[in-house]
């Protein structure tokens, strides 16, 4: 069945319920099923201009949490129904209507660096799903620090969606590494201490702990470094972590060298995150312009071929920072052209 038929027909068969009482159908949720079911909505409301379909975005779980709360009509999801979310509309006496309008499909691309010849589909699987339970990557962290996340801005397990009691930071996880990214990535640090600050506001008698080799913080970021370790509930432990390995009750053991004391340190907490670094998308494309990069896949040049290359483009950089690369780039543009 066509696609856009099929939402189509989803839509028409709400919208005559709806359209009797004069009103909107309302449809919200996920940002992958978006762009489908706009250029869906507009055949059906140019064959129906009668009734008017109102469309956002924000996540499944947005869409999901709106359909209980009958907030909206329609909730485009980009997977199934949780048995928690199934449980939650069985407690509110809704019994949602599942109907699948498309199969997606998740390509791994690998760099041609990479010596990994080939993969099963187990080892696959475990890569993504993590053989290590409620151990995140920083960027997972802020996901799950989200109002719009999947758990409404909740910082939480994902295995059984606790409070952390214990907290673990792993500074330059994969970065400053020979066999990974050989570089510092410059922004981990101030990640992690912003999402310090987070799981302090939620959960002030969570303990903190962060692993780090050194920490940057430039600048005026110095005051957050300097707010964070007055916190109570953190502790810095400077010391290479050796191993993130998984623990009874889904809990992780974190092997550490503490450097200060010369102590081989093996800490179980209920959750870890690990501050991944920052590598450019031209490590592992193919340009089509003779752009040159440096052997990590940075820009190093391009100015002489009317290129001006800013922001994370460049180096790794926070958001200001790449702003005001922004800025420079488009004044070397400007007066190259006026130049000329």
């Amino acid at each position: 069945m066509n696609l856009a038929k099929t939402l189509v027909l989803t839509c028409a068969a709400l919208g005559l319920s709806v359209a009797a009482h004069a009103q909107d159908i309302v449809v919200n949720g996920s940002t992958t099923v978006l762009p489908v079911m706009q250029k869906a909505a507009e055949s059906f409301m140019a064959a129906n201009p009668d009734i008017k379909l109102v469309i956002s975005g924000g996540g499944s779980g947005n869409g999901i949490k709106a359909l209980r709360d009958k907030m909206t009509d329609v909730a485009m999801s980009s997977r199934d129904l949780k048995d928690k979310e199934k449980k939650d509309f069985e407690a509110h006496g809704i019994n949602p209507v599942k109907i699948p309008v498309a199969l997606d499909a998740i390509i791994p691309v690998v760099s041609p660096k990479n010596a990994v010849a080939s993969l099963t589909m187990e080892q696959l699987r475990d890569l993504f799903a993590g053989k290590v339970k409620n151990c995140v990557t920083n960027m997972q962290l802020e996901r799950l620090a989200s109002p719009f996340g999947p758990t409404g801005g909740k910082i939480v397990r994902p295995t059984d969606g606790r409070r952390p009691k214990r907290i673990a930071f792993v500074q330059c996880a994969g970065s400053r590494d020979q066999n990974h990214l050989n570089y510092c990535s410059y922004i981990c640090c101030m990640a992690t201490l912003k999402q310090c600050q987070y799981i302090c506001e939620q959960y002030p008698e969570t303990q903190i702990s962060v692993f780090y080799i050194d920490l940057r913080a430039p600048g005026r970021y110095v005051k957050v470094l300097d707010k964070v370790k007055a916190a109570p509930n953190v502790r810095f432990i400077k010391g290479k972590v050796a191993d993130v390995a998984q623990a009874a009750d889904d809990n992780v053991t974190v092997t550490v060298e503490d450097a200060i004391r010369g102590e081989k340190l093996h800490l179980d907490y209920d959750m870890v995150v690990l501050a991944t670094g920052m590598q450019p998308s031209l490590a592992t494309d193919s340009l089509p312009l003779p752009l040159p990069l440096d052997e990590d896949g940075f820009v190093m040049g391009g100015e002489e071929a009317g290129i001006f290359a800013a922001g994370c483009a460049r180096m790794p950089l926070d958001v200001m920072r790449t702003a005001q690369s922004g800025t420079a780039a488009a004044l070397k543009a400007v007066q190259t052209v006026k130049g000329r």
